[in-house]
């Protein structure tokens, strides 16, 4: 492998490493009101589906009262319950973010982004033995991550990061 890759990978896992650690905690906070303890409870009890409906009136008065930190957990996690559903594969995971990233307000995006680049990661690492196997193609790679070779799935996490992290004034109101 040549010192260029190993050094960009390197570099990846930094980053992702240092954004999961600032996030993390942020998306971790629980916030101590009502809906959000009548959720947990139903996660609690196995009830997915009673969760995610329950989520569905949070997310849209964090939306209305702009609180997007909570609004973009609500999300991650509605997302996350929903994956779970389908089989827990992170593919479902991955497709439904990037949908919620296309109607989300602008001041959203660079955290679902950084979530996003995070759910590529992990998936990448769970399916790190078949991208390395595969070749490199020289037709453009289709949309379907699931067919990306190695430098293109590497190259989207970076993306996602990128774009995390280039609306810097966003990120710190």
């Amino acid at each position: 492998m040549p010192v260029r890759r190993i050094f960009t990978a390197s570099l990846l896992v930094l980053v992702a490493i240092s954004l999961a650690a600032t996030l993390l905690p942020v998306l971790a906070a629980q916030p101590d009101t009502p809906s959000w303890k009548a959720v947990q409870e139903a996660i609690n009890q196995g009830l997915p589906k009673t969760a995610i409906e329950k989520l569905d009136p949070i997310i849209a008065d964090a939306k209305n009262a702009k609180r997007y930190d909570e609004a973009i957990r609500a999300i991650s996690m509605k997302i996350s319950l929903e994956g779970n559903i389908q089989g827990n594969k992170p593919e479902e995971k991955i497709t439904r973010m990037q949908a919620e990233i296309e109607s989300a307000p602008e001041a959203m995006k660079p955290a679902m982004n950084a979530v996003l680049a995070n759910w590529y990661w992990h998936y990448f690492q769970q399916n790190r033995w078949r991208f390395m196997q595969r070749t490199q193609t020289a037709a453009p790679p289709s949309d379907d991550f699931t067919t990306w070779d190695l430098p293109r799935i590497l190259a989207e996490i970076d993306k996602q990061f990128e774009l995390a992290l280039a609306e810097s004034e966003t990120l710190q109101d």
